[in-house]
């Protein structure tokens, strides 16, 4: 019962960032400029991080270069910006740093950084990006560091 209530929650929770997010058209891609900046994970495929030693973030450039904690490690990933002109969203996992930590951060991490390297699709609300793979949201981030409002 406790799995079946588990499960429900998760599918309410991905059906409220869906409403939230709003489905991306061509009129509404961001460009590279608004996604610039140091975004925060809030999400991860509809559950909040667990504790961990540093917040999980994304880090982008205007040079298309992708960075950022995964809570534990730092890692380092290219967004390929001729994909993003054709209003696809393509990351493409780099080197990451090999530090060790709790089991639980250890997979969140590994999730974190699987999930990026499937994102297509993106949304971004009122400080929020919101990340997609065929067409589920898959992470919410939160604007940090340099991210600029829209």
């Amino acid at each position: 019962m406790v799995r079946l209530w588990a499960t429900v929650s998760r599918l309410a929770c991905l059906g409220t960032l869906m409403i939230a997010a709003g489905c991306a058209t061509n009129e509404d891609r961001l460009q590279l400029a608004d996604l610039l900046g140091e975004w925060q994970v809030t999400s991860l495929q509809g559950e909040p991080p667990p504790q961990l030693p540093r917040p999980a973030t994304l880090i982008i450039d205007d040079q298309g270069n992708v960075g950022g904690s995964g809570g534990i490690n730092q890692f380092r990933a290219r967004l390929d910006t001729a994909a993003l002109a054709e209003g696809r969203l393509v990351i493409t996992p780099g080197p990451t740093t090999l530090a060790a930590g709790p089991p639980e951060a250890m997979a969140f991490e590994r999730r974190y950084l699987q999930t990026l390297g499937v994102v297509d699709d993106y949304a971004r609300r009122n400080g929020t990006l919101y990340l997609f793979a065929n067409e589920q949201p898959v992470m919410v981030l939160s604007a940090g560091g340099m991210a600029v409002d829209s």
